[in-house]
């Protein structure tokens, strides 16, 4: 609190001089601006890290779990007997999910060829317009 001498009043000061009490406005100190300002971009890169990292971290696990499951279903003995010089398997190509999905139109229903307790099987159409069979599993949460 200020007093500002206001001529002949001689009230509202403590000292009683000349001078009349002037309460601060509403004004904010800097240091509680500055410290808001700091909270707030604190909390918003924190935020950002932390999706950052939950996307790390769920990437890694999705490339471990591609890794299981090609190791469980036979991944690792077919690329060694694909790569192996007396092989007669220069024809095969591995597809990706999203081109066999493309080639059996989307999983559709009129595309199935046949239905077992596991697998459904579907006519895929390459994009060179070969048709191929595509057996999807049943189960796909694992």
């Amino acid at each position: 609190q200020d007093c500002i001498n206001l001529g002949n009043n001689t009230y509202g000061c403590p000292n009683k001089s000349n001078s009349a009490l002037v309460v601060q406005s509403n004004s904010i100190p800097r240091i509680t601006v500055a410290l808001g300002v700091g909270i707030s971009v604190g909390s918003v890169l924190l935020l950002l890290g932390g999706y950052w990292f939950y996307h790390l971290i769920k990437r890694r696990r999705d490339i471990q779990l591609k890794a299981k499951y090609f190791e469980r279903n036979g991944g690792l003995i077919l690329k060694q007997q694909m790569s192996s010089a007396d092989s007669n398997f220069e024809s095969i190509r591995i597809f990706t999910s999203d081109e066999l999905e493309r080639a059996a139109d989307g999983y559709n229903q009129d595309r199935i060829l046949g239905e077992g307790g596991q697998s459904i099987v579907y006519k895929g159409m390459l994009s060179d317009g070969k048709i191929i069979p595509i057996k999807k599993s049943k189960i796909a949460d694992e």
